[in-house]
């Protein structure tokens, strides 16, 4: 996590982005359409991204790759969204783990409890919707300054990524 303390005596104060540049997602879905969908929007938000078509691969993928983000669907052939997302938190406890399940399954909401995941996803999911869920686990990604606040009065400033 990556933090910065400003002072300011300043009408406005900026804060650049202390986050680095080349996040990267890992995206796993064996539903070829829903992989090019997803991968697509989080590369519309600026992020680095690696697809996978089965949890076999996008476990493999995991291990030799560095990831900021993992999204799985929940149903796939062979290893599922619930048994990759076990072995990434055997890897990397802190990784989060998005998983894709459809909205009219309510098995996997029920399997949250005790599960690896952090985050339930219910298809159909869209734009804002994808950055929502990335804005909640790796923060804000902008290369431009942000306005933190605007005051006459000295003050101190914590931004945590």
């Amino acid at each position: 996590m990556n933090a910065k303390l400003v002072m300011c005596h300043q009408t406005v104060l900026f804060l650049e982005n202390t986050q680095r540049d080349n996040r990267q997602i890992l995206v796993v879905d064996d539903d070829h359409d829903n992989l090019e969908f997803l991968s697509g929007l989080i590369l519309k938000l600026g992020f680095k991204v690696v697809t996978a078509g089965s949890g076999i691969e996008g476990l493999h993928g995991f291990v030799n790759s560095d990831f900021d983000l993992v999204f799985t669907d929940s149903k796939m052939i062979l290893k599922d969204g619930f048994s990759l997302a076990y072995h990434v938190k055997a890897v990397s406890p802190e990784m989060p783990v998005v998983m894709l399940v459809g909205r009219n399954k309510r098995d996997p909401a029920d399997k949250k409890e005790g599960c690896c995941m952090d985050y339930l996803l219910f298809k159909p999911f869209g734009f804002k919707d994808i950055q929502f869920t990335i804005r909640k686990f790796i923060g804000t990604w902008s290369n431009k300054k942000n306005v933190v606040s605007i005051t006459n009065e000295p003050c101190a400033v914590r931004l945590c990524g």
